[in-house]
């Protein structure tokens, strides 16, 4: 492997990320980045419901204005609902019934872009279903990061730098640098983020699996809540949930929810 090269080939896809630093409390529902508790929800708009009955559990917010990619959107709102009681990978148990087919199918979860946020009156609802994320107020600590080794594998003149047969190891980019006689420490702007966070790169457990919209671009990372998160709270399968919007400029704003397990 030509090591030089391939540090330096990483450059161009660095992206900055913001990763989230959870402490807990519940801020209210206001239209902040915020896990668990209360919602900001719109007064007149019905909280969501799965197509079985069941009011869906309230996991995350982001602010629109502090994800890289989209912070020209100051007083959008990104909000996430998920059936707990219906859906497999965030249960980690089998169910014994499923929202349509499988943890992908949108009717088992909904995601939202509320516009003007800070305008609107909230529905004073508080806690609809049971909160199986609890409350986090984030903060963020922001660094450039690369993509992890799934997405670098789809990037040719970065994967033609690797050899054939390197397998998908998590510490992947210290075995590199240690076969490299490269101080880690000394390289940290070329590592990869694995931990909740908003913007940057996507940490695949499996095959990186980015959703298109209908023109077949792919959808803007907005974030992932790691597994970490979840072992506390008892929420994501010892996964990530990642999510994913379209650009502000698109007719019909689009909205993903991936889950990955290990």
């Amino acid at each position: 492997m030509k090591y030089p090269e391939f540090w330096q080939s990483l450059i161009p896809y660095q992206r900055l990320t913001r990763c989230m630093v959870f402490t807990p409390g519940d801020p209210g529902p206001l239209p902040v980045t915020k896990v668990g508790g209360v919602p900001w929800w719109p007064q007149g708009v019905a909280r969501p419901h799965c197509p079985d009955g069941h009011a869906m559990s309230f996991l995350l917010q982001m602010r629109l204005a502090d994800i890289p990619a989209l912070a020209a959107e100051d007083h959008a709102l990104l909000t996430f609902h998920y059936c707990q009681e219906c859906m497999y990978a965030g249960h980690g148990a089998a169910p014994t019934h499923i929202c349509g087919a499988w943890q992908w199918d949108e009717e088992g979860y909904d995601l939202r872009v509320f516009a003007r946020c800070a305008a609107q009156p909230v529905d004073g609802v508080g806690i609809l279903a049971e909160d199986v994320l609890s409350p986090h107020v984030v903060s963020f600590i922001d660094r450039m990061e690369t993509p992890s080794m799934k997405d670098i594998y789809q990037i040719p003149e970065v994967a033609s730098l690797l050899p054939e047969d390197w397998y998908f190891e998590e510490d992947v980019f210290e075995c590199i640098a240690s076969d490299a006689g490269i101080d880690v420490q000394a390289y940290p702007h070329f590592m990869h983020v694995p931990n909740s966070k908003l913007g940057g790169w996507p940490s695949w457990c499996q095959y990186e699996e980015w959703p298109e919209d209908d023109a077949g671009h792919r959808l803007i990372f907005a974030g992932q809540i790691d597994w970490v998160l979840g072992e506390r709270s008892r929420w994501g399968g010892g996964g990530y949930a990642y999510l994913f919007l379209n650009t502000p400029e698109a007719s019909r704003r689009l909205a993903r929810l991936v889950i990955q397990t290990t």
